[in-house]
């Protein structure tokens, strides 16, 4: 289970009863719904607030400003990132015995998840990058461990010695790849490249799959 962060309590302000609770997740809902349309600097908190059916002066009684709704954010990222890949099971290609062909079903599932969640995945990486303390502490060792877990989906006969590590210099690659495929379509290096997103998972899919027949045992 990944913890929460702990928030400073000059920034968020932790509802007690429960319209104040209700209050908040509707605040983060809302802006859930907004950055899948616009990019977080864009987005001002009347904005939020409109489309949450509640007067501004709700937003600052739970929080002291937008950059205030980061880390609880991250936090929802971390539940939207652990139910993906509880559903990857159901990724029909995933249970291939080709191992071509799995590798070829997790590179199409990233790139769809970030599509899925374009809009916070690049508001968390902006952001965090400026501010590393809207990560919640337990997310780095979490997502640690479900990377490594991709060894089985990559290697299932035990054919690869470390296989924990090609998997996650597997994941490395196809994340930062997505990033900046999906996340940044109109900036270098993506907007200076002519191969379709389809082409990319393709060959990455291919690239993928000759890095694991190399380290084959």
């Amino acid at each position: 289970m990944v913890s929460q962060v702990k928030r400073p309590p000059t920034n968020v302000i932790e509802p007690r009863l429960a319209p104040g609770r209700d209050a908040q997740r509707r605040i983060i809902a809302s802006t859930l719904e907004l950055l899948e349309e616009s990019n977080f600097e864009e987005l001002a908190i009347g904005d939020i607030t409109s489309r949450a059916g509640m007067a501004v002066g709700n937003f600052y009684r739970r929080f002291k400003s937008k950059k205030a709704l980061l880390p609880v954010l991250y936090e929802e990222y971390d539940r939207i990132f652990l139910r993906w890949t509880a559903s990857l099971p159901d990724v029909e290609a995933l249970h291939s015995p080709n191992v071509a062909e799995r590798i070829g079903g997790l590179v199409g599932s990233v790139f769809a998840f970030f599509h899925d969640h374009r809009g916070l995945i690049r508001a968390l990486h902006l952001n965090s990058r400026l501010n590393s303390k809207i990560v919640p502490v337990a997310s780095g060792p979490e997502r640690s461990k479900i990377y490594a877990q991709f060894a089985d989906l990559i290697d299932r006969d035990g054919q690869i010695e470390d296989r924990e590590a090609l998997a996650e210099t597997m994941m490395l690659i196809i994340l930062s790849t997505a990033m900046e495929t999906v996340l940044y379509p109109e900036q270098s290096p993506s907007a200076n490249i002519s191969v379709t997103e389809d082409a990319i998972i393709a060959r990455l899919s291919v690239a993928m799959n000759a890095l694991v027949e190399a380290s084959l045992v």
